[in-house]
């Protein structure tokens, strides 16, 4: 009890180090490139705009991790609403693709997708469902690298829905894979990241009766694997206890 009680310990402050580190990063940005606007130095609008851009995409980054941190906080303590409703999942995750379409361009990333015929609506928590499938899709690009593809297939076996995304980046270490989900753990990876993003999913798929389920080998790929039951349409809002 006390290995594991020290263990919890190390994992709480190796956390507190990271989330530190990671808020540290995109606020010395925007503070600094606030200042240097504020000063008035700057007579080119293009360098105006370029510092104002990087204010806002350290913002985006700052408003994701602490949504990541709520979630999670949400989470351990079964304080999470799911509101179920009935949900087109090929729509669903095609106005996904679409918004990673010019990030994907920018970063020549080949996103493509094949669906099977009569995928099913799904009773689901749509927004939570979303979320998911950002996350990992996020992952996907932040850690392939240009001229790469990610390849997401849906299908369907028996009585369960498949969603598999697939890249061909830079993997997970072996020794890794195992603890790719467990809540705070980053690995070897110098990519910013609270360490908790893939720890939410898995909760999240886990609350709808699903499973997540992770393949790759380093410096080949990852594949990412959704199961989610085929079930009867059931739109209600429920506390997850």
């Amino acid at each position: 009890m006390a290995s594991e009680i020290l263990k919890a310990e190390e994992t709480k402050n190796d956390f507190i180090s990271s989330v530190s580190h990671e808020l540290r990063t995109p606020l010395t940005a925007i503070k600094g490139w606030g200042e240097t606007i504020l000063t008035g130095c700057f007579e080119d609008k293009e360098e105006i705009e370029k510092g104002l851009k990087v204010i806002l995409r350290e913002t985006d980054r700052l408003k994701n991790m602490v949504d990541e941190l709520l979630d999670f906080s949400k989470l351990e303590g079964n304080k999470l609403v799911l509101n179920m409703e009935k949900t087109d999942i090929k729509e669903a995750i095609e106005e996904i693709l679409r918004l990673y379409d010019g990030r994907a361009k920018k970063e020549r990333i080949s996103l493509q997708s094949n669906f099977t015929e009569n995928i099913p609506a799904l009773s689901v928590d749509r927004n939570r469902f979303k979320q998911v499938i950002i996350n990992i899709l996020d992952n996907a690009m932040k850690f392939s690298p240009k001229d790469s593809n990610i390849l997401i297939n849906v299908s369907t076996l028996e009585n369960e829905l498949i969603i598999e995304i697939i890249d061909n980046g830079y993997g997970i270490a072996k020794e890794d894979l195992p603890k790719i989900k467990d809540k705070f753990f980053k690995g070897n990876s110098k990519k910013s990241g609270s360490g908790i993003g893939l720890a939410v999913c898995d909760k999240i798929i886990k609350l709808h009766g699903g499973s997540l389920e992770l393949k790759s080998e380093l410096n080949k790929g990852t594949s990412v694997i959704i199961k989610l039951r085929i079930n009867e349409i059931d739109e209600r809002k429920y506390f997850v206890t």
